[in-house]
């Protein structure tokens, strides 16, 4: 099972992959889960003060050589039982897909779960082929004007996608959900909750894991209601 996280426009999608990927792992333990982060950007060591000590060209390596071994994957940190995996190497101009598809194959036959934290500014080629992949991709946007706007757009170019789309209103005040009674694909509405997010960030402990918190309150109870 593929999970992409990706928004449109900056919207917190990095911190959301990562918590439900957590809750995710909690509530199935029966489950290998992954977080695989996929941008210029090193969001999810920052939020969860890891390193992850291994990169894909020490994997692919092995590919070349036609040895593999499962073992490598426990040499990425594991995250309160989910395994982070560094963003694959690229640059804008090109992006060897041949070299990263049998690593993705390797990967998504390993693990039961896969939560994708897909950034924006990655090649075109990356970016199409890991959303033919996913099974289930969240759309995480806030409720301002320019965030529904690059929302849609995201979504009009992407129309062969909605069966996948889930859409992932974050920050939301109250008087904000009228505003949305008329939008598609909502998935969750989620509150803001500025203390729990600073607590990720300068602590390294996930939301899902704090017992005041709004956030990890909805986030919980679409589990427990078999999200």
């Amino acid at each position: 099972m593929i999970k992409i996280f990706h928004a449109p426009k900056t919207s917190g999608a990095s911190l959301l992959s990562l918590n439900f990927s957590v809750a995710h792992a909690h509530f199935n333990l029966d489950q290998k889960v992954a977080l695989l982060e996929v941008s210029e950007s090193n969001h999810q060591s920052i939020l969860t003060h890891t390193q992850t000590g291994k990169d894909w060209g020490d994997l692919s390596a092995f590919i070349k050589n036609k040895e593999w071994s499962a073992e490598l994957f426990n040499q990425f940190p594991n995250y309160f039982n989910v395994t982070l995996l560094s963003s694959p190497t690229f640059n804008q101009d090109s992006f060897d897909l041949d070299l990263f598809k049998p690593l993705w194959e390797k990967m998504t036959q390993h693990f039961d779960v896969v939560f994708l934290d897909l950034g924006k500014n990655i090649p075109a080629n990356l970016h199409q082929f890991l959303i033919k992949e996913a099974h289930e991709i969240y759309l995480v946007s806030n409720t301002d004007p320019l965030s529904l706007q690059s929302l849609e757009a995201w979504q009009a170019q992407h129309p062969e996608l909605e069966r996948k789309v889930k859409i992932c209103f974050n920050q939301c005040e109250k008087n904000d959900l009228q505003n949305l009674k008329n939008k598609k694909n909502i998935f969750t509405t989620l509150p803001k909750d500025p203390k729990a997010c600073s607590y990720q960030v300068y602590e390294g402990l996930p939301i899902v894991g704090q017992k005041r918190s709004p956030l990890r309150k909805v986030i919980e109870n679409l589990y427990k209601n078999n999200v």
